[in-house]
């Protein structure tokens, strides 16, 4: 996302912040616009509470929500629930690596008009038809907001394509969230070369 041009990027990562809750989440003051969550199968559950807890934000202001991650890519439609007393879902998952994703924000910039939201876009983009040659992406076509309706919880889903390899490439701003116990953002991400050597030291704790 950094490479992208999204500078105002922010990571969080659940064993160094387990108290994050996503409806206290703001970046210099604003509810991002974006809220991306990725998940292995193993921590599917924790992945649906944070989308959960992502639909607690006003519907006016809520960002688009995004899944993504080995989950996304084996059961895609885990994402989207058809239970009425639990109505939150994804927006949209991606079944793919980091250009499928690239090609959804893409087209999302190219249909977004001054002063909408990305979720907006969103829902303008897939009304319209043109999120369909993007490969890769399952969303429900049914309700205005985004979410399935009713017993709809197959959506749409656009074909896959072989995946390619991305060049590798860190990102050289700060963008991972400090380790702490609160529930919202915290003012600065951890500094590149902290969080890449703490990053390290928690992968070889598994």
């Amino acid at each position: 996302m950094v490479d992208a041009g999204f500078d105002k990027t922010r990571i969080v990562l659940q064993q160094w912040n387990r108290n994050f809750r996503p409806s206290r989440m703001q970046l210099d003051g604003r509810i991002p616009d974006l809220f991306m969550v990725s998940s292995m199968s193993l921590h599917s559950e924790e992945c649906l509470d944070l989308i959960r807890d992502a639909h607690r934000i006003d519907s006016a202001h809520r960002p688009l929500i995004i899944a993504g991650g080995p989950h996304a890519v084996y059961a895609p439609y885990d994402f989207f629930s058809a239970n009425p007393a639990r109505p939150a879902s994804a927006d949209v998952a991606v079944t793919g690596e980091e250009y499928v994703m690239l090609s959804l924000i893409e087209v999302l910039l190219s249909v977004r008009g001054r002063g909408d939201s990305m979720r907006s876009a969103f829902v303008h983009a897939r009304d319209s038809g043109a999120l369909d040659d993007v490969p890769g992406l399952v969303y429900s076509r049914v309700g205005a907001s985004g979410m399935p309706g009713g017993t709809d919880r197959h959506g749409h889903a656009t074909p896959r394509r072989r995946s390619r390899r991305a060049a590798a490439s860190g990102p050289r701003v700060p963008t991972s969230e400090p380790p702490g116990q609160h529930a919202n953002l915290s003012p600065h991400a951890l500094p590149f070369r902290s969080g890449w050597k703490r990053g390290v030291r928690s992968a070889r704790s598994f």
